[in-house]
């Protein structure tokens, strides 16, 4: 039985994607040992499946068509940088989401929603939308330099989809390949 390791996100630009990237340059300083996500792979997790069927894969894009449908595009904002689960025992260090992170999250729950009636397990912790920078595997603490940091502006992001994406572990990093897009179809009345 072939399968895949999946998960749906929402896609960033890559000259977004560059100035995040700069945001994480700012902190490799106080971080020891950390996993930088690289360019071309920063994106905003909507689902992750972990191993599916490769046969689910119709299904699973057409209950994600049935959700893209029912949203309008929107835009997002970068509002702050932060890190899971603390400052003193960080293991992830990302940046969410100001404007359109309601959005974000009603998108989400739909997907969850849409995702479970397909046998997928429902997350136990609350949606945060955010963007993962670094997985950091030493022990850092982080609490002065995220009480420092003044975000830079950076250009919001029009959302007009989302992606069922493939994630293949390598040891230079994930890689990261788009099986489809769905369009966000719904007109604003």
């Amino acid at each position: 039985m072939a399968t895949i390791r999946a998960f749906i996100a929402i896609e960033i630009p890559e000259k977004v994607q560059k100035e995040l990237i700069k945001i994480g340059e700012s902190f490799k300083p106080y971080i020891a040992r950390a996993s930088w996500v690289k360019l071309g792979n920063i994106h905003l997790t909507l689902k992750f499946l972990g191993d599916v069927r490769t046969e689910m894969i119709e299904s699973i894009s057409e209950a994600l068509g049935e959700v893209a449908a029912n949203f309008s595009p929107f835009t997002i904002s970068f509002s702050e940088v932060g890190v899971f689960p603390s400052p003193r025992r960080p293991r992830v260090l990302w940046v969410g989401v100001g404007e359109g992170g309601e959005e974000t999250r009603k998108l989400a729950g739909e997907v969850e929603r849409a995702m479970a009636k397909l046998g997928f397990k429902r997350e136990d912790r609350p949606f945060v939308p955010h963007l993962t920078l670094a997985r950091i595997k030493s022990p850092s603490n982080l609490t002065e330099q995220l009480t420092s940091f003044k975000m830079p502006s950076i250009a919001p992001v029009k959302v007009e989809g989302f992606s069922l994406i493939r994630s293949q572990l390598d040891p230079k990093g994930a890689i990261y390949t788009r099986i489809k897009e769905f369009k966000l179809a719904k007109t604003q009345a």
